[in-house]
């Protein structure tokens, strides 16, 4: 078929082809090809005009280029600022592959920015940008979140400078997915509410504050507390002083109690507390209640019991660590005023045993002869055993010596029981463990008118004794004394030995 080289269709669709092949429109001699006076392209496609705008509604697709997998690129010489050169106000722009939006793809453009314009705004309002439409925040922006911001996922640190040279950025607080806030310090203005305070990092591990509360909600429990005072003295009584303080007041059947209890104390079952701290009043005190308290630290040491139940139920236990050891109960110059030793217990040297209003505290004195000779009675009362005014006397309770019985005798005169007794074998060993006793009574003579013999009655054993009778005691009185002596009627006159004397002073004078 042959045509002129002008040829009027004159149709709106022009259809070519039987629909199973590609339609190829060639010219000959390798002429081109062209639509409205432009060569579509070097190989003979589809174009679009090189001039004015392009409107359309839906999807401009960029796909692959050849099937090689390159995607189509869409560029353009001017830049949308003000919404005036064109906008894109629907549809997607897909960058290849289908339904793929902007999917990693790169959005490339030379501008300063990406704008929102306003071109129906009345009164005008200028484009923003798109940070600003969309609230964002850049890296150094200060900003104020106000909504209800979430981070997913990822770990949220702060940064800032350290003192290293150069300085570096270094985690400062750290948010981390788990829940868990690390950072160096809180310094927290009012309230921090948690479950469970733990202080496990560092070497320290202080937990530092004014009061310590025992209860969270409600009534205020027992109080942990140091009162923050630096006066000088006197006005700093509680300045180091730790106070355990009850805020509830004394109610009859609740007690207000510290209990120090072991692992198995169940209240509810009634169980015994191991260490009861009770303050009363300020005018009452307090008490420590315990079964047993140890004295010291260290091993060997004194304790204080009773026990709970058992033989030893309503028995107080004092237990001495060493057979040394003493219990010394002291007045308030620390003088002794009870002394319980392993073998003994002493009163003091000024404390009666009072029986009511009956004091009885003897007093003991004594004194050393050498040699002493058992005179025969018919030599007459010449063995004289002391005069109370000798000053060699020891007193006992205290061990003081050079004791003068008569100077005054008012200030021990009194009844006595007089002892004799032989310290060392008598030299023959015709007398020997002989002892005696006798009740004496001692003042204080004027003179020696009337001069008589006071003789006392005196019970009498002995191991060995060549005498006829028991001895005899008589007493000659004298200026401010009196003399004492002993008679051994039927011995041999000739034997010695050493004795003691002793007398003691017994309360039998009201």
């Amino acid at each position: 078929m042959s045509l002129s080289k002008s040829f009027d269709l004159g149709a709106d669709t022009l259809s070519l082809g039987q629909g199973d092949q590609d339609v190829n429109i060639v010219s000959k001699n390798g002429t081109n090809i062209k639509i409205n006076g432009i060569v579509p392209s070097a190989g003979g496609g589809g174009g679009v005009p090189a001039v004015g705008d392009i409107d359309f509604i839906g999807n401009l697709n960029c796909n692959d280029v050849a099937g090689g997998g390159a995607k189509g690129i869409i560029t353009a010489e001017k830049k949308v600022v003000s919404g005036l050169d064109g906008i894109f106000s629907s549809g997607e722009i897909k960058t290849g592959a289908a339904n793929d939006i902007h999917s990693g793809k790169d959005l490339v453009f030379d501008g300063d920015d990406i704008y929102k314009a306003y071109p129906n705004a009345n009164p005008p309002k200028n484009p923003e940008t798109y940070k600003e439409f969309k609230n964002l925040i850049a890296p150094q922006d200060n900003t104020t979140f106000t909504g209800t911001n979430k981070f997913r996922d990822n770990a949220v640190s702060i940064q800032a400078l350290n003192d290293d040279v150069p300085a570096i950025y270094e985690d400062t607080i750290t948010l981390n997915t788990n829940g868990n806030i690390a950072c160096e310090t809180i310094n927290n203005v009012s309230e921090i509410t948690t479950g469970t305070l733990v202080c496990d990092n560092g070497g320290v591990n202080e937990c530092k504050a004014k009061v310590f509360n025992t209860r969270t909600s409600g009534t205020n429990g027992w109080n942990i507390k140091q009162a923050l005072e630096e006066a000088s003295a006197p006005g700093n009584q509680a300045n180091n002083i730790l106070q355990i303080a009850a805020t509830q007041a004394q109610a009859a059947g609740i007690p207000v109690e510290v209990y120090i209890t072991s692992s198995e104390y169940d209240p509810t079952n009634n169980d015994n507390a191991n260490i009861k701290l009770i303050p009363d009043t300020v005018l009452n005190g307090g008490k420590v209640q315990a079964a047993q308290f140890d004295l010291g630290t260290a091993p060997s040491r004194y304790y204080l019991k009773q026990d709970i139940g058992g033989p030893n139920n309503q028995v107080l236990q004092i237990k001495a660590p060493t057979n040394t050891a003493t219990v010394n109960f002291k007045d308030n110059s620390n003088a002794d005023v009870l002394v319980v030793k392993n073998t003994a217990v002493e009163l003091g040297n000024t404390i009666p045993i009072s029986f009511g209003s009956y004091d009885f505290r003897p007093i003991q004195f004594y004194k050393d002869i050498t040699a002493f000779s058992f005179n025969n009675s018919a030599l007459g009362s010449t063995n004289q055993i002391f005069k109370t005014n000798d000053t060699d006397w020891i007193n006992k309770n205290t061990g003081a010596t050079g004791q003068n019985l008569g100077m005054p005798i008012a200030a021990n005169q009194g009844a006595y029981k007089l002892g004799f007794a032989q310290i060392g074998a008598g030299s023959l060993g015709q007398i020997n463990g002989l002892r005696f006793i006798s009740d004496t009574v001692l003042t204080q003579a004027n003179d020696n008118l009337p001069n008589v013999i006071l003789p006392s009655a005196s019970a009498y054993s002995f191991e060995a004794y060549d005498g006829t009778s028991a001895p005899v005691i008589t007493m000659a009185p004298g200026f401010l004394h009196y003399s004492v002596f002993a008679q051994f009627p039927g011995v041999s006159g000739s034997e010695t030995s050493n004795v003691r004397i002793t007398l003691t002073k017994m309360p039998y004078f009201a």
